[in-house]
């Protein structure tokens, strides 16, 4: 699929915010106060940086991107 349709970036879009919500709720439930997310989960998404600050923005967590990993911070 082409990155100019609408529908497979939104629905990348949707893989990101999955991603990035189902992490961010296995570490609250596990008591955590970071959690990391391996680069290879955002293979494809052209904007995945954006939608990496959105969330980050939306839930109050900072975020470190070191080596292949982008480490989240729960305040």
């Amino acid at each position: 699929m082409s990155y100019q349709s609408e529908q497979y970036l939104e629905w990348l879009k949707q893989g990101d915010f999955f991603l990035l919500k189902n992490s961010y709720e296995k570490a609250l439930k596990h008591g955590s106060k970071d959690f990391k997310i391996h680069r290879s989960g955002f293979e494809e998404s052209p904007n995945f940086r954006a939608h990496i600050s959105q969330f980050a923005l939306e839930n109050g967590l900072s975020f470190v991107e070191k080596s292949d990993f982008f480490i989240f911070h729960i305040p």
